[in-house]
């Protein structure tokens, strides 16, 4: 999916905040502060920015809060490693600080213009895209892993468990679904936040599903009861509204056909690539992908035809500014389709 954007330096506003002297938390320079360490140095900053985030939630300045954020979210892109679950201190929060930190993100991904800003509501979006893309194992080595299991060998909690029980894949599709309300009724931005909010959830979405036919795909089980994220997104109607934000998108940006839609593209892949990661899986049953629900139209095979000869009907050199093209488009359709029609004869 589209590639994260540079960090936001949060380091000036972050520095000129005043924390609890608490041991349990550091400092803000601590927080936002880089160097080449190891990757235990590289930890300790993931662990100091989520905790100094988790800290000024309650701020009254909203400056505060978007630069703690804005902190947590470069300190992630910076870096490959993992923010640990279980490394949080959980003073004032209890012991369940990974699931309060979710829900925090989630609450300032709906904030309205009086408690967030259209930065803080990205930044949000990226930091859970990051959490999400963490497997289960928090790209552990193979000792690790065996050191991370619980009993009978089943896996500890990760992020992507974490997060398919909060408020997050609520968040992420309400956003999709005031992009399709607004495209809907032909008030979309052409070059607005919301359709950058929109690619930024779809890839969250993507990442969440992905880990989740990981899961299933990996264990010995004959069903996807591992599967809680992919359970969630269900649960949350993501299908539905990945669907219309796939073809809304493509509608939009055929008709337009300018550099001010080079950001469609993007959001049509992410959602084509999220639906296919929620398709893949043995007992992943199709028709819920074909059916009408809750009156949006869903997956239709003249909607498949048009997005596989997308890189014919659309002008690639508009999309060249983008990570996406019409052809990663039309292959992530192939994907889908491949998982659609090796399902229920109905279906196919």
């Amino acid at each position: 999916a589209a590639a994260v954007p540079p960090p936001v330096a949060a380091a000036a506003a972050a520095e000129a905040m005043s924390i609890s002297s608490s041991s349990d938390y550091v400092s803000s320079s601590q927080a936002v502060k880089g160097s080449d360490d190891d990757d235990d140095d590289v930890t300790q900053r993931l662990v100091n920015a989520a905790s100094f985030f988790l800290q000024h939630l309650t701020c009254p300045d909203r400056s505060v809060i978007e630069a703690s954020l804005s902190s947590l979210q470069s300190a992630l892109s910076q870096t490959d490693v993992i923010l640990p679950v279980d490394s949080l201190p959980p003073k004032t929060y209890g012991d369940d600080v990974p699931l309060v930190l979710a829900n925090a993100l989630a609450t300032v991904l709906v904030g309205d213009a009086t408690t967030t800003t259209d930065g803080m509501r990205l930044d949000a979006a990226r930091v859970l895209t990051n959490l999400a893309a963490a497997s289960s194992s928090s790209g552990k080595n193979e000792m690790e892993e065996e050191e991370g299991m619980g009993y009978y060998g089943t896996m500890k909690e990760g992020w992507c468990d974490i997060i398919a029980r909060s408020n997050v894949p609520k968040a992420l599709v309400s956003i999709l679904e005031q992009f399709v309300i607004a495209a809907s009724s032909l008030t979309v931005p052409t070059n607005g936040v919301l359709i950058q909010l929109s690619e930024q959830c779809a890839w969250a979405l993507g990442n969440l599903a992905g880990e989740a036919s990981s899961s299933s795909s990996s264990s010995s089980s004959t069903s996807d009861d591992n599967a809680s994220s992919k359970t969630a997104l269900w649960n949350a109607g993501a299908v539905p509204y990945l669907v219309k934000s796939m073809t809304l998108s493509f509608q939009i940006a055929k008709q337009q056909q300018n550099h001010q839609m080079t950001n469609m593209v993007g959001l049509c892949r992410n959602a084509v690539w999220a639906l296919s990661n929620l398709a893949r899986g043995a007992y992943t049953p199709a028709l819920p992908f074909l059916q009408h629900s809750n009156n949006i139209q869903l997956v239709t095979s003249c909607d498949m035809a048009e997005l596989l000869l997308a890189p014919e009907i659309m002008n690639e050199e508009i999309a060249i500014s983008t990570s996406a093209s019409w052809r990663d488009v039309a292959n992530e359709v192939c994907w889908l389709l491949a998982f659609l029609t090796a399902r229920e004869d109905e279906a196919v």
